[in-house]
């Protein structure tokens, strides 16, 4: 049986009083949803059009070093799904070189994304970092302190600081971009 849509189900699911709070909540946070999506599509826009304007070639080890990460964070997802990668019927081989031309892309992309960001200033704080940091130990379960510590380890700091910065780099050319819808 189906419960009845009253304030009392309000009460049992959600931190509101009443039907018409969560109604009002849930509305709120569904315009927040497509408005950041929209956001999202905007930005990667922007970076696909810098990528068109802007063609050049990237040093393969910095190709090979992303195609390596990309098929790391592959591995781990499989991981944390309970699947051993050596038993999953996947050509590695042919799924690195499917992977290099978005390797690739991303290089150029965040070697753009740089260059706008040290052109514009654009520096990431010790504490933007303890925030993204306080962020991903929030969704891992893990103490901050612990997850800076084996990010410190593993070299992974400087990585997180450049995508942040590059994430700065995104919202400095959103801000300031002049965006046209096209008509149908």
């Amino acid at each position: 049986m189906v419960p009845a849509a009253d304030d009392e189900l309000a009460k049992s699911v959600s931190e509101f009083s009443t039907l018409g709070e969560l109604r009002t909540k849930l509305a709120s946070d569904l315009t927040e949803r497509a408005k950041h999506k929209s956001e999202m599509a905007a930005k990667q826009a922007l970076v696909d059009q810098l990528l068109r304007l802007h063609e050049f070639a990237v040093p393969e080890i910095m190709v090979e070093a992303q195609l390596e990460h990309k098929l790391e964070r592959m591995l781990r997802l499989l991981f944390a799904q309970g699947i051993d990668p050596r038993q999953a019927q996947v050509d590695w081989h042919k799924l690195r070189e499917e992977s290099r031309p978005d390797a690739e892309k991303e290089v150029r992309a965040s070697l753009l994304l740089s260059k706008i960001a040290e052109v514009e200033g654009l520096e990431v704080s010790e504490e933007e970092v303890d925030e993204v940091i306080r962020g991903m130990a929030q969704e891992a379960h893990e103490p901050p302190a612990t997850l800076k510590t084996r990010l410190t380890r593993e070299g992974e700091l400087d990585t997180l600081k450049s995508t942040r910065r590059n994430q700065k780099a995104i919202d400095f050319i959103y801000r300031n971009a002049k965006i046209t819808r096209k008509s149908d």
